[in-house]
């Protein structure tokens, strides 16, 4: 799979790379407001970073492109945007950085889940 991480903090972004690595996965980043998506499969973004440019590229992403996202636990209304966005994988950042490969599998497997 390759996969498309438009994260801006770095620890977040390494943990993204390394997971994407585990799982076997191609991972770039993505830091422009011009995102080309030929040949991309999954998308990462933190939904608690406040970059608008984030949400405006998200709102282009073609139906195909699979959305893995993640919020602060206290920020539900983050967790809505997600689900606006129609995220594929929508979780409180706990839950990713704590075991993300089989979250990472559950998006190869066309599985949904939202926390």
């Amino acid at each position: 799979m390759r996969a498309l991480c438009l994260v801006q903090e770095l620890m977040s972004r390494e943990r993204v790379h390394a997971a994407c690595a585990a799982a076997g996965w191609q991972c770039a980043d993505g830091d422009a407001p011009q995102v080309r998506w030929d040949g991309i499969d999954v998308v990462f973004a933190d939904l608690g970073e406040e970059n608008a440019w984030v949400r405006e590229t998200l709102a282009t992403r073609p139906p195909a492109v699979r959305l893995f996202a993640w919020y602060p636990h206290v920020r539900g209304d983050l967790r809505e945007a997600g689900r606006v966005l129609r995220a594929d994988v929508i979780v409180p950042r706990s839950r990713f950085f704590r075991d993300p490969l089989p979250l990472l599998r559950s998006v190869t497997a066309g599985e949904t889940i939202a926390d």
